[in-house]
């Protein structure tokens, strides 16, 4: 499927920040969703929550997701930009409910 969203991302060096944004997702097996979602980053680590609402003939849906950390690596990720290596990342674990 696709998910597009707009996204505001602070990461600062004291191991703090933020992630939040908007989403809509498109998915053959999931349904059509939009929605948002917002995630802390404390202590290096991503932790966070998200929803969005079925959209068109996937009303009635609700998708819930949870944002938590993992350690990046090059076979699960691909190489890294520019060379760089990989500094952290997060993974999305979504569930779908139909009201």
């Amino acid at each position: 499927g696709t998910n597009e969203g707009v996204v505001s991302l602070q990461r600062n060096d004291d191991g703090s920040g933020w992630i939040g944004g908007t989403l809509a997702i498109s998915d053959a097996l999931m349904g059509d969703f939009e929605g948002s979602f917002e995630a802390r980053y404390q202590d290096f680590e991503w932790a966070g929550q998200g929803s969005a609402k079925g959209v068109g003939n996937h009303a009635g849906k609700e998708l819930t997701m949870d944002v938590r950390s993992f350690v990046p690596d090059v076979a699960t990720c691909g190489p890294a930009p520019s060379g760089q290596g990989w500094i952290d990342g997060a993974t999305w674990e979504v569930v779908v409910k139909t009201k």
